[in-house]
């Protein structure tokens, strides 16, 4: 591309945190991954990462905090004059973009407009995108919408890439989830964030060795990007980014982003052999599934200090439903393993799933704080367009009387349960998320996975 046709990019990860001081700790990897690719082929790519550059306040820890801080996002979002608006404002006098492209989640929704409308106002010629989960998942939600001119569908790195450089001419560009090849990817831009001063070691410490998960679970919207299709980088490539965020930014950990590092654990063991030779600690998500002695003490003396697990529910039934193939005893099985050899782990939950029941809500928190482990995190079920439980309870969904985007994990609406009022739902979630939260505070064990 020569200098007469060089456009300058800024790729927007839209404010959603922010309104609430929440500390959000990792850069938006999406986007530095494609600017990445932008600045491979000689165009200008600069990220902004809004829910970075803000005050953080440590009570947004518990859990508890973020849910009474829900109404903070759409009174936000609405003022025109709020410090967060006036910061991208800013933002944009000093970059003068000729392209804007907002990465999209449902429960951004309103910010996603919102920033696209400030990048019309500022300049009317700009052309604008969007993609990610959500615009790959309801592309007619974007539409015909003067504020946009193109819309990405599946995976962007390189098809972003193709329509720059054939002139900003398609409205709707679809890529093939199946068709992107990480060995072929740069790593992502860490250069590109903007505003260096707000990022620190640990942040920049975010690497991914693995992309997709060959599970089908039914609540799960990484298939829309990945296809299911499970791949890893190379040793080599992984080695080369190590060395270079050891050397610029003085990482002394890892934190893995791979939705599911131990898919293939001859070469995972590999990756963690690895890890090991730069005396670097590190920590993942995994299936619980997985863990046996032998592979637990193969991690821990790879330097493995932490793991993650999505459990979700405390049902077999419920199991079932969600398609984990996962059991409550094999879950119990993991855990004793976990507990002997005195490793961190992290698992997730979810109440609100258009199946349940309060009694099975009442199950998992017994679960959940039955299995001894170092943090329990809970979400209220959010539904996502294009999930397989979102397809199965769409006449439901769709007739909503809340729009799907004021719905997110820690806005316990669930107006969809059958037989619950939405004040039962919400008096529940809240009994069991001030549990969870105060079993993580007994165990010391909020800051230490803050950010985990």
């Amino acid at each position: 591309m020569n200098n007469q046709t060089k456009k300058k990019v800024l790729l927007v990860d839209p404010p959603f945190h922010a309104f609430f001081e929440y500390d959000r700790w990792w850069f938006s990897y999406a986007c530095a991954q494609i600017a990445a690719c932008l600045r491979e082929n000689d165009i200008e790519a600069y990220v902004y990462d809004a829910d970075k550059y803000f005050k953080k306040d440590p009570a947004t820890q518990n859990r508890d905090e973020m849910v009474k801080r829900q109404p903070l996002y759409e009174e936000g979002v609405k003022n025109d004059n709020h410090h967060i608006w006036k910061h991208f404002r800013e933002t944009l006098d000093k970059i003068n973009p000729d392209i804007v492209g907002v990465t999209t989640w449902t429960s951004k929704m309103q910010s996603t407009f919102k920033i696209l409308e400030i990048c019309k106002e500022f300049n009317p010629e700009m052309k604008t995108c969007v993609g990610g989960y959500h615009a790959s998942a309801r592309p007619e939600d974007f539409k015909d919408n003067p504020l946009i001119d193109t819309i990405f569908t599946g995976p962007a790195e390189f098809t972003m890439v193709e329509w720059i450089v054939n002139g900003c001419k398609e409205k709707l560009v679809a890529g093939n989830p199946r068709s992107v090849d990480v060995t072929k990817l740069p790593p992502p831009s860490r250069e590109s964030l903007l505003y260096p001063e707000h990022y620190t070691p640990s942040d920049m410490s975010m690497i991914m060795t693995s992309r997709g998960c060959p599970y089908d679970c039914t609540f799960c919207s990484n298939k829309l990007i990945t296809g299911r299709k499970y791949q890893m980088r190379t040793v080599d490539q992984v080695k080369e980014e190590i060395e270079h965020i050891i050397n610029k930014y003085n990482i002394k950990s890892l934190d893995l982003t791979d939705a599911n590092f131990l898919v293939n654990i001859k070469k995972s063991l590999e990756m963690a052999k690895l890890f090991k030779s730069f005396d670097l600690t590190w920590g993942t998500a995994c299936r619980i599934d997985i863990i046996t002695e032998e592979i637990l003490e193969k991690l821990i003396n790879y330097g493995c200090s932490y793991l993650s697990f999505g459990i979700e529910t405390g049902t077999n039934a419920g199991m079932k439903i969600l398609n984990k193939k996962i059991t409550v005893e094999q879950v119990y099985r993991a855990s004793e393993i976990l507990k002997k050899y005195k490793i961190r782990w992290k698992c997730f939950f979810i109440v609100g799933f258009p199946h349940e029941t309060l009694e099975d809500m009442e199950t998992t928190r017994r679960f959940a704080l039955s299995l001894g482990a170092s943090y329990i995190s809970l979400n209220s079920f959010a539904p996502l367009p294009g999930t397989e439980i979102y397809n199965t309870y769409k006449s439901t969904f769709d007739g909503l009387s809340t729009e799907i985007h004021e719905y997110n994990q820690l806005s316990p609406k669930a107006t969809f349960l059958r037989g619950i009022s939405p004040e039962q739902y919400r008096e529940k979630f809240l009994s069991i998320l001030r549990d969870f939260d105060n079993y993580n505070n007994s165990v010391k064990a909020t800051e230490d996975f803050h950010g985990i």
